[in-house]
């Protein structure tokens, strides 16, 4: 199985920081994101204290890989990760998606190609919260 990442979501710790701070307090998202758009390093102080099983936070995002494996690959990780969506573009080629919080949990229990392709678009996406799972993990 390969997986090449085609698109994340843009400036997803600063998302993740504002669904954070809009979860406890009468300020909407908005006014959240202007003010966490001006203070990066508030941003990493949210991420930082963020419990990563907080699914609900985690969800504002979406990453999308084209993957080459086959259909028995496919149907595998699918059955294994129900919230794993998969377009089928061809034969033995397919669009893969989901939010943080699935690739959280894929990362947590899988092996191979696609906890590297995971971890990787972490690194690229969200450097703060790659540092605690490769930490902590």
């Amino acid at each position: 199985m390969r997986l090449r990442l085609l698109y994340h979501t843009p400036e997803i710790e600063q998302v993740i920081a504002t669904a954070v701070l809009t979860t406890c307090s009468k300020r909407g998202p908005i006014s959240h994101f202007e003010r966490l758009s001006k203070k990066p390093e508030k941003v990493k102080k949210v991420i930082k204290g963020l419990i990563l099983k907080h699914g609900s936070v985690l969800e504002h995002n979406r990453f999308i890989w084209l993957v080459e494996a086959g259909d028995d690959e496919i149907l595998d990780l699918s059955v294994r990760h129900r919230f794993l969506e998969f377009s089928k573009l061809g034969e033995g080629v397919w669009l893969m998606s989901c939010n943080m919080r699935t690739m959280l949990e894929v990362i947590e229990s899988e092996r191979g190609e696609v906890v590297e392709a995971m971890l990787e678009a972490l690194k690229k996406s969200s450097p703060t919260i790659y540092g605690r799972v490769v930490h902590e993990g």
